[in-house]
């Protein structure tokens, strides 16, 4: 069984697409209700934000996490919200102290801005699955939640344009227990 963490950016369009997800991650049976979280950036202290991605990455666990980002963000990382920001540095110094398989969905612009901090911090990529929306230097509307969604029910792993990935493939964690 796996963990979740879907974090959801300043908008309610985030919001709403990290609760379609949870619905999936439940409905599938890939999640119990208590490991799955959904995290608002919005209102959290960013000590708070933090500690929660933190505590579930060191887990002393094997089961895969999955974390989902929908929102705002740039070449250095996550927007919380229109001033502050959640470093891929701060991530990838996370990630090395955890064990567990982790995959990411990073649905934002500059998505895979976020390999360039793992590489520089010596992250392992044969523990981490990195699915990124976009380049470095690119801009999206958003989307790359929505097709990994419909892959997974399809049990099939996420095909998104060009392959924008880093790291181990993952997806079958998070693939539909039916058809």
């Amino acid at each position: 069984m796996s963990n979740a963490i879907l974090i959801a950016g300043n908008a309610s369009r985030f919001t709403e697409t990290a609760y379609t997800f949870k619905s999936y991650l439940l409905k599938e049976k890939l999640v119990t209700p208590k490991k799955v979280k959904v995290l608002p950036t919005t209102y959290v202290a960013e000590e708070m934000f933090a500690y929660r991605i933190s505590s579930a990455i060191k887990a002393k666990t094997s089961e895969p996490l999955l974390i989902l980002f929908c929102g705002h963000g740039n070449k250095f990382g996550w927007a919380l919200d229109d001033v502050r920001l959640f470093s891929y540095t701060q991530l990838a110094s996370m990630l090395l102290i955890g064990r567990r398989p982790v995959t990411i969905l990073n649905d934002c612009c500059h998505a895979m801005a976020a390999k360039e901090a793992f590489e520089i911090k010596s992250v392992s990529p044969e523990r981490l699955s990195l699915i990124a929306a976009t380049e470095s230097g690119e801009t999206t509307p958003g989307g790359l939640a929505d097709i990994a969604l419909n892959s997974w029910r399809q049990r099939r792993p996420v095909r998104f344009g060009p392959e924008l990935r880093w790291g181990e493939k993952f997806d079958h964690h998070y693939f539909s227990k039916g058809g």
